[in-house]
């Protein structure tokens, strides 16, 4: 059996660290995970606030340490869920 290399055990270690910071905040608030899914350092989480009747959308890349946080239309949220970039770039054409 070989030692894993270092770069795996540092973006395990980031991968950890970006997981719990998300989670923190989303116990902070309240809010209610709906859904999440991780993929290749990405993980995405649907939230619902139930004293605001709000949805959205949290977004965390391990490997570069972004994150964001977008509310999410609830009839859009599972399209937001499955597509967080595309829903992300659309809502900040939005804004301009």
């Amino acid at each position: 059996m070989s030692k894993p290399e270092p770069t795996t055990i540092l973006a395990a270690t980031a991968h950890a660290e970006a997981r719990s910071e998300l989670r923190a905040a989303t116990m902070k608030d309240h809010a209610r995970e709906l859904a999440s899914r991780e993929s290749d350092g990405i993980e995405v989480v649907l939230l619902w606030h139930p004293r605001e009747d709000a949805v959205t959308l949290a977004v965390s890349d391990s490997r570069t340490g972004d994150q964001f946080e977008l509310a999410v239309a609830s009839d859009r949220a599972l399209e937001a869920f499955y597509h967080p970039f595309a829903h992300a770039a659309r809502e900040d054409g939005r804004a301009s």
